[in-house]
């Protein structure tokens, strides 16, 4: 395996600007992710979430897959500080494998696995 590849001096860490839960697309979420947060009352614990479903299954080329809502061009987590409900709630493990790997996109291609720094 090749090692990842970093620009010397690179570091990531949240400024709560919101972009990652603007700018993308939000998803797929594992369904063990959803079933986590049933399991855990995310609609009780968030009530912006209980509103309406606070993911959609969509019909892709490759089956079923979940992505979670938007509203207002966000995602339903989103607070009005910028920071994630989920995260806030029950910690980084809790949320979707997109979400604990921005600013990374990590991809699977026939060549193997390809990992990304998204520049926004």
């Amino acid at each position: 395996m090749e090692a990842v590849k970093v620009p010397d001096g690179a570091r990531w860490s949240c400024h709560a600007c919101g972009a990652c839960c603007r700018l993308f697309q939000l998803g797929p979420v594992a369904p063990a992710v959803i079933a986590d947060l049933e399991r855990r009352g995310i609609a009780d614990a968030w009530p912006a979430a209980g509103h309406e479903a606070w993911f959609e299954r969509r019909e892709t080329p490759n089956g079923p897959a979940f992505y979670l809502r938007k509203v207002d061009g966000a995602c339903v987590f989103l607070q009005p500080d910028n920071y994630c409900a989920v995260h806030r709630l029950y910690g980084a493990a809790a949320k979707p494998d997109f979400c604990q790997e921005f600013p990374f996109q990590v991809t699977h291609d026939p060549r193997g696995t390809v990992v990304t720094a998204r520049g926004e």
